[in-house]
């Protein structure tokens, strides 16, 4: 039995982009457009695993030797202690629902819609990985033993990086755009003074960034691999053997964090 526990702290410094419109601007510092990404610390990511597995071998014959396992890889919910999260669902909830700990505002809710559940969950748990791992060695005696013949076959879960679940720890993120800014000496600054900006007009996108995360069908990456080796000595009482090996797999399947949200970015 494996449990492994995941405390992810992680934040953002604050990131300026300043575009001039020619050379002359600037030399005179007189900013085109600023888009500013504000800075953020620290959202947390919790989730727990649990990892149980059984695996033997049993010799059936003298010369056949069979390796039977079974995982059961739970990969958990990734959680946030202070709620400090917004999560999409259309088919639920046909919407956004904040965590208590939300730095965002409410959004509109739409009538005849199910109400939001209290700090709901960034996705839904995934019981079914359950990963076989099956392997034999045979040695026929009508080749008194010197030939062996091996295959395998095996399943290998894995869980998904964790930013590709952090997307409901993200939708608080402040982003703006501002054309034509008056900084003065702001322009300087890590964290430019916007207050006097109402967001109407030249001003934009003054409101928080939403990232959707997948909640329904999501499935952890998998593996499968067959094998299959047989060995034999090149000729009778040669200590040389030749090997014959087939090895095909299947590329690791993932389904990532994507969820269509209107007017939303996505990851």
């Amino acid at each position: 039995m494996e449990i492994r526990r995941i405390r992810l702290n992680q934040g953002q410094t604050a990131d300026n982009v300043l575009t001039f419109g020619d050379n002359d601007s600037l030399v005179a510092a007189s900013v085109t457009k600023l888009s500013f990404v504000a800075p953020w610390c620290c959202h947390k990511l919790r989730r727990t695993m649990y990892l149980p597995y059984f695996q033997d071998e049993w010799k059936v014959t003298p010369t056949f030797t069979a390796n039977l396992g079974i995982r059961w890889d739970y990969y958990g919910v990734a959680n946030v202690p202070d709620n400090r999260t917004t999560v999409f669902d259309q088919n639920q909830f046909h919407g956004a629902c904040l965590g208590s700990g939300s730095f965002n505002t409410p959004f509109p809710v739409p009538v005849n819609t199910a109400a939001c559940p209290t700090n709901p969950a960034l996705y839904r748990p995934n019981y079914r990985n359950f990963d076989p791992r099956v392997s034999f060695a045979w040695a026929p005696s009508s080749l008194h033993g010197k030939t062996v013949i091996r295959s395998g076959f095996g399943i290998y879960s894995g869980a998904a990086q964790n930013d590709d679940l952090n997307a409901g720890l993200e939708s608080d993120t402040f982003r703006a755009s501002v054309v034509a800014p008056t900084l003065g000496p702001a322009i300087q600054q890590e964290i430019p003074d916007l207050s006097a900006y109402t967001g109407t007009g030249d001003f934009s996108k003054a409101a928080n960034h939403p990232r959707a995360l997948q909640r329904i069908a999501r499935k952890d990456q998998y593996v499968e691999t067959w094998g299959f080796d047989r060995r034999a000595p090149i000729a009778r009482r040669s200590l040389v053997f030749h090997v014959l090996s087939w090895e095909p797999w299947r590329p690791a399947v993932l389904t990532r964090c994507r969820e269509p949200v209107p007017n939303s970015s996505r990851y």
